[in-house]
């Protein structure tokens, strides 16, 4: 009688391990289960064993892991038996395997393995490019984000240069006058002429560049016009000279042909200048050059790579 027990039991125990092991190997993920005390993985399924290899009967936080000293600091035996030792149901988590760093979504739970313990049953997705098109979308809107703020503060600078170039014609306008009635005193001051000559310097330098910013904060609209490179690379070096004095870039200019024309939008060869300088290389050329056949300039600004024209 105790015979046909055990042989009723046994073959219990088969028809439940033929049963896991269909529904495991049928699925496109990592399915194992595990000894909850010696970690010992009781069952591998192929999709499992065409990664990891052979690794059934191995302990699983030494084949399914690299650099443990130990059971995993993240195993989840812990949450699988409530207080009393029964399943407390399914656990979902997601982990970036330490062998291969793929990403993977896990359900574990505790189910009676054939002989009646209770072992940890994982069933692992890879989920690796959903977590790629994630950090994608993530990175996207930081970037979106930043142009947004970027735009932001172009139209408020674009508004203050445009409020600051109303004061700063003035003040030109009264260095003029006060320049022209010094010079008609009997016996005028050396000095203040030569103050108030360099006064309508300043004013006229922080015009241009106030009017130089308007200009470079215009959207690119892809108008192409005849454009002096030399004309437009010097005032893109007393635009950024400021910077250049606070830091130890140096900036060389090597000019083309004098007259020498290129159809080009400004806008555009404004900004590739700019982004060349904002490499912070140690160096940066700025070369205009004629060409032979077509009388016609090319420019290239070199820094962290180069741009042509």
């Amino acid at each position: 009688m105790a015979k046909k027990v055990d042989n009723k039991e046994n073959i219990y125990a088969e028809e439940s391990y033929r049963s896991i092991a269909t529904i495991l190997n049928s699925l496109d993920a990592l399915g194992y289960v595990a000894d909850m005390q010696t970690y010992e993985l009781l069952f591998v399924n192929e999709y499992g064993r065409s990664i990891w290899g052979d690794i059934q009967g191995k302990t699983c936080w030494k084949a399914l892991q690299t650099n443990q000293d130990g059971p995993c600091s993240f195993c989840t035996n812990n949450y699988l038996l409530d207080e009393f030792g029964v399943p407390a149901g399914v656990h979902v988590w997601e982990f970036q395997n330490t062998v291969n760093q793929r990403w993977y979504h896990c359900r574990d739970q505790a189910i009676r393995w054939t002989d009646g313990r209770f072992v940890r049953l994982e069933i692992a997705s890879d989920i690796t490019e959903r977590k790629q098109a994630e950090e994608d979308a993530q990175r996207y809107l930081r970037d979106m984000a930043h142009v947004m703020r970027l735009s932001t503060m172009g139209e408020m600078a674009s508004g203050l240069a445009h409020e600051l170039n109303q004061p700063l014609t003035a003040l030109i306008s009264y260095c003029g006058t006060a320049a022209t009635l010094v010079k008609d005193l009997p016996s005028p001051p050396q000095q203040l002429g030569e103050i108030l000559e360099r006064a309508e310097e300043q004013a006229h330098r922080a015009s241009q560049i106030i009017s130089h910013l308007r200009t470079f904060l215009r959207k690119a609209d892809g108008h192409k016009e005849p454009l002096d490179l030399d004309r437009v690379i010097e005032g893109m070096i007393d635009f950024i000279k400021p910077e250049l004095k606070n830091g130890h870039a140096k900036i060389a200019h090597l000019p083309g042909a004098q007259g020498s024309k290129v159809m080009a939008d400004k806008v555009q060869i404004e900004h590739c200048a700019l982004q060349a300088h904002e490499t912070q290389q140690p160096e940066m050329v700025a070369l205009t050059k004629p060409s032979q056949q077509s009388g016609t300039e090319s420019c290239v600004v070199s820094g962290n790579g180069h741009c042509e024209a």
